[in-house]
């Protein structure tokens, strides 16, 4: 958006918005027309950062450990990972025997949400008309 309105007051407007609540950056997202599943990855990244930044219990934890430990765990799952169909236990499995495939889907999801980003705020070029010459 910032790009889109180059204006100072609007900048400073959405680097305030909170991230939860009626007047939220993901309310803002969802008006925007951003998909469920990326809004839904936006809200998960901030639970996982919420949890290493306010709980120093997991200061030591791995990734893997700490949506473990989470009783919402299946939905931190559902949206890091951004896959549709899968076993829980045996991606929690593979996830721990590898930490770059967690660490993957989750570039994944983040260029996804960068890609509906870019093209959600950015304006239409005009197409120049074609003369047809008789």
């Amino acid at each position: 958006m910032k790009q889109t309105f180059r204006n100072g007051a609007l900048d400073d407007f959405i680097d305030s918005l909170s991230m939860n609540g009626r007047t939220s950056l993901l309310k803002l997202l969802e008006a925007s027309a951003l998909p469920e599943e990326e809004l839904r990855f936006v809200e998960v990244t901030r639970l996982v950062r919420n949890a290493y930044a306010h709980n120093i219990e997991y200061a030591d934890h791995s990734l893997t450990q700490l949506i473990n430990s989470r009783g919402d765990k299946s939905r931190l799952i559902k949206y890091l990972s951004g896959i549709k169909t899968y076993d829980e236990a045996k991606l929690m499995s593979s996830y721990e025997k590898d930490p770059m495939f967690l660490r993957f889907c989750i570039i994944d999801s983040a260029m996804r949400f960068l890609f509906y980003a870019y093209h959600l705020t950015s304006r239409p070029k005009k197409k120049a008309k074609r003369r047809i010459s008789q």
